[in-house]
């Protein structure tokens, strides 16, 4: 035998009554985002130690021949002199590697 039950009248939000703006928004967390926000912070922290570490290596130590892409980055200017940030560097460090993994 079914039993038929009646839909609510209020959305699940909406029978929790006001203040439930916190609830309201933990329903709507998407993890999928929220694991890569997590995973893009994390790259942008070792990436940041890397930067450090290169710079500082570059005040204590003689020049390098050799020299890769995060060498050209810190040493970039524009025609005003002007250098990348550590934003703009990580941000370009970050869109090479997304090429480099969808070739």
């Amino acid at each position: 035998m079914l039993v038929k039950v009646p839909a609510p009248s209020k959305a699940p939000r909406q029978l929790l009554g006001k203040g439930s703006e916190t609830i309201s928004i933990l329903m709507d967390l998407d993890t999928e985002k929220i694991g890569a926000s997590q995973a893009r912070k994390k790259l942008v922290d070792a990436l940041l130690d890397i930067l450090s570490a290169r710079r500082a290596e570059r005040v204590t130590a003689a020049p390098q021949a050799k020299q890769d892409m995060t060498d050209a980055l810190i040493d970039a200017e524009d025609e005003k002199g002007q250098k990348l940030n550590d934003e703009e560097i990580i941000n370009i460090l970050i869109m090479y590697l997304m090429l480099a993994m969808n070739l």
